[in-house]
């Protein structure tokens, strides 16, 4: 029986196997159905190949094939470990099997020509001799020549590894490296350990690499382990990429030198920028400003730093900002707020946070404080725009006197409000006529979390006075150190206040937990936010269905009164519509 036309377009085909692209390591099962449907007929092999080798976990089911083909050869005696090295007769320079080796080269490449994307797959070690050898068989060129987007994945870095999968044409780079599974904190200390050997490597990559990558628009490093910062020669070498729109490098490229931002700032189209910066200079070094098209920028801070720092990135473009701080003073948070307020009137999200390596550094001593207009003032009367606003503090740094007044304050200037992540102490009283607040003055806030919200006082007459039932949008509520008393009643205030809310899946970790929280820091606001969940499904839990006895009495009752009144005669409207 012949096959079906459908069968026999290639369009077709393509268009069915194209679904079954991988992405991920996650996508393993896609990727056996893909290699099983190249097995199956001529015409299904050429798309399935063509779908299966569009992305590829790493650069490893690549040599594996070499190794498959003879070219390469697997010293690794571990199934899941990987160790390739030349074959004897190719390390002598032997051609194997006269013309096999030619022919086997040439089926690889016809392979590695569908590959666009290369995301992070497993680990593997490669002798000094395969890049040579690689090298010689390209002829110097890319291994993918199609490739558009790379995570390149090693646990050493080497330079030659990454020239044999970069090309010209290449927008997207990702660079991880280190030991896989220690990835160090988020903010590093001021203090740094050079390490010769992880730097050199990583600056050497940076130099021999700039001049391939032409048109590289979107370029992230990670690191696994801690190293030093870069050299000035590395960082010139990041104004290579004139097309560069996106930079995340973390820790590994840590500023520590005005030059460093000064060779960022060249970028003609960057707009989205994340730097790690322990960088202590006078104010009047600062005397530059570049980053005309920047969008977004977020700052990991180490180290005492003059908030007008920020004059750097002075760009009328600018909506989102994020700043990390690491023992930052509370006297600086003042000034930080201000100069915020200053220099980026436009924002729509802000993002401030602030941590401390060990709970004995967090500030217990007792200072004034000072007054919610003098902090947050100048902000919500200047970024009117806000949509997006997080503040996180350590639990003992008092950032001003406030309470339910001030946060009807701050809810009437920013409407536009989406998310308000508001983890800080203030040395005022909170209660549960803030959520009232917040429901009534953001119509669109959807994620919320607090700090110190107290229930004590709510009562059921004063649910009755003040609740009514609305339709605020509201999903996520989460208080961190929540006094409650009835949970019941809360639960109830809660259900009235926001009907959608709804319980979290996985359990809300408070970003105050380098602060070593207490163990119910949020227990008693799961127990609410649960309480209220069950409330909502038992009123949206359909009628109860009468048994089928009762059901028969009650239409009988009906039929016979019925019967008895004049209304049941059909009228002669329906008795024409039935003829």
């Amino acid at each position: 029986m012949p096959p079906h036309t459908a069968l026999l377009n290639l369009d077709i085909l393509e268009e069915v196997f194209s679904h079954l692209r991988s992405r991920s390591v996650e996508d393993r099962e896609d990727r056996v159905a893909l290699a099983r449907a190249a097995r199956v007929c001529t015409w299904f092999c050429e798309p399935a190949l063509r779908a299966l080798w569009w992305g590829l976990p790493g650069v490893g089911p690549a040599l594996r094939l070499l190794v498959h083909l003879g070219l390469l050869h697997n010293v690794s005696s571990k199934p899941h470990e990987f160790h390739f090295e030349l074959n004897d007769a190719q390390n002598a320079g032997v051609e194997t099997r006269g013309d096999a080796s030619s022919d086997h080269w040439k089926r690889f490449s016809e392979y590695t020509a569908y590959t666009r994307v290369i995301f992070k797959g497993r680990a593997y070690t490669i002798s000094s001799g395969v890049y040579i050898y690689l090298s010689y068989k390209s002829r110097g060129r890319s291994l993918f020549p199609n490739l558009l987007d790379l995570i390149w994945f090693s646990p050493s870095i080497n330079h030659l590894e990454l020239l044999l999968l970069v090309t010209p044409l290449l927008p997207r780079l990702e660079v991880c490296w280190g030991d896989e599974g220690r990835w160090p904190p988020a903010l590093v200390t001021q203090t740094w350990t050079r390490g010769r050997e992880g730097t050199s490597a990583l600056d050497t990559l940076l130099q021999t690499s700039a001049s391939r990558l032409a048109r590289l628009e979107i370029l992230e490093i990670k690191a696994l382990s801690h190293r030093g910062p870069l050299l000035e020669q590395s960082w010139e070498s990041f104004s290579q990429f004139h097309g560069l729109r996106v930079l995340h490098v973390d820790h590994s490229c840590l500023v520590t030198d005005i030059t460093s931002l000064r060779s960022l700032a060249s970028l003609p189209l960057i707009s989205d920028i994340h730097l790690s910066v322990a960088l202590e200079v006078p104010f009047s070094h600062l005397d530059f400003c570049g980053f005309p098209s920047l969008h977004m920028l977020h700052l990991d801070i180490s180290g005492p730093m003059d908030p007008r720092f920020l004059n750097i990135f002075d760009c009328p473009g600018l909506r989102s900002l994020s700043l990390a701080y690491l023992n930052a003073p509370q006297e600086v948070m003042q000034d930080i707020l201000r100069t915020i307020a200053a220099l980026f009137p436009r924002l729509r999200s802000l993002s401030l946070v602030t941590r401390h390596r060990q709970p004995s550094e967090i500030p217990r001593e007792v200072v004034p404080r000072p007054a919610f207009e003098t902090v947050f003032g100048q902000l919500i009367g200047t970024c009117t725009e806000i949509e997006e606003f997080t503040l996180h503090l350590p639990r003992g740094m008092v950032v001003s006197r406030a309470d339910d007044r001030q946060l009807e304050l701050l809810a009437q200037s920013w409407p536009k409000l989406r998310t308000l992540s508001l983890v800080a102490s203030f040395s005022g009283r909170i209660t549960h006529d803030t959520l009232v607040t917040l429901s009534r003055h953001c119509p669109e806030l959807r994620t919320l979390h607090l700090r110190g919200v107290s229930f004590l006082n709510l009562t059921e007459e004063k649910c009755k006075e003040i609740i009514s039932p609305s339709t605020h949008p509201l999903e996520q509520l989460e208080v961190c150190s929540a006094r409650v008393g009835d949970s019941t009643l809360a639960a109830l205030f809660l259900r009235h206040l926001f009907p959608s809310l709804r319980a979290p899946n996985v359990a809300w970790v408070c970003p105050g937990r380098c602060d070593a929280p207490t163990r119910d820091c949020a227990i008693a606001m799961t127990t609410i936010v649960r309480l209220q969940d069950v409330q909502r499904r038992r009123m949206l839990r359909k009628p109860r269905v009468l048994p089928s006895g009762h059901a028969e009495a009650r239409v009988r009752r009906e039929r016979q009164s019925g019967s008895a009144g004049p209304s049941s005669a059909p009228s002669s409207g329906a008795v024409k519509l039935r003829q």
